[in-house]
C-alpha cells in the first residue's frame, strides 16, 4: 500500500491543500493520502489556534469527496507538540508493509533542513514535491535531494491559511477559497468572525 501523508494546521484547510493531495495522488500512484491535522504544532506556541475539533471537522468535510482521501485524527489524540518524526515513526511501525511519502508544497522543500529530525525522517520516507518552472533545490543538502519526488508541472494555488483568516475577520469573500462544505462549517461555528460568504 503506497500512502501519501500531508500534514498541517489546516486553520483553515484549503483547495490549495486538496489539490497538491490530488495531484501526489494521481501522479504518484499513491493508494491513499492521509490528511492528519496537527494538535500542538511547535512552530505556533504561543499563537491562536482554532479547536482541534473544528479544524478536524473541516478536513473531513473537505476530503469527504475523494474516496481515496483519508483523515487521522492520531497528532491530536496525542495532545503533545506534534513533530513530524514522531508521527511517521508510528505510521511505520503501526503498518509496517505500507510505503510512505510526505506531500508538500513547493515553498516547503527549501525548509526541509529544518525539519525537526530532517536526518532520521528520510530515511523512512521519502518527499513528493510539487514542481513549478523555474524553481531550483540545489541548495539542499543531498541526503534530502535524493529523497524528494517531484511532481513536474504542478498546479498550485498560493493560499495562506492565516490570510484567509484575515480575510474573513475583515468580513471579505472567501468563497472559492475552501469547500463550499467548509464555508458553511465556518460560518455556523462561528470560527473566524466575522464572516461574509458573498
Amino acid at each position: 500500500m503506497k500512502i501519501g501523508i500531508i500534514g498541517g494546521t489546516f486553520d483553515p484547510v484549503h483547495m490549495g491543500h486538496l489539490l497538491i493531495a490530488e495531484q501526489a495522488r494521481d501522479r504518484m500512484e499513491l493508494d491513499k493520502v492521509w490528511f492528519i491535522p496537527t494538535g500542538q504544532p511547535p512552530h505556533k506556541q504561543g499563537h491562536h489556534i482554532t479547536p482541534a475539533k473544528h479544524r478536524l471537522a473541516m478536513v473531513q468535510i473537505a476530503t469527504e469527496e475523494n474516496s481515496a482521501f483519508e483523515v487521522l485524527d492520531w497528532e491530536i489524540k496525542r495532545e503533545k507538540l506534534s513533530y513530524t518524526i514522531d508521527t511517521v515513526n508510528w505510521a511505520v511501525n503501526t503498518y509496517p508493509t505500507y510505503q510512505f511519502s510526505l506531500i508538500v508544497g513547493t515553498d516547503m522543500v527549501n525548509n526541509l533542513p529544518s525539519w525537526y529530525q530532517i536526518d532520521k525522517l528520510v530515511q523512512h520516507v521519502s518527499i513528493i514535491a510539487m514542481h513549478r518552472p523555474g524553481f531550483t533545490a540545489e541548495s539542499l543538502p543531498e541526503f534530502i535531494q535524493e529523497k524528494v519526488r517531484w511532481v513536474d508541472d504542478a498546479v498550485e494555488i498560493f493560499l495562506s491559511a492565516s490570510q484567509l483568516r484575515n480575510n474573513i475577520i475583515g468580513g471579505r469573500s472567501f468563497r472559492y477559497a475552501v469547500p463550499s462544505g467548509v464555508c458553511r462549517y465556518i460560518e455556523e461555528h462561528q470560527l473566524y468572525e466575522p464572516t461574509r460568504l458573498s
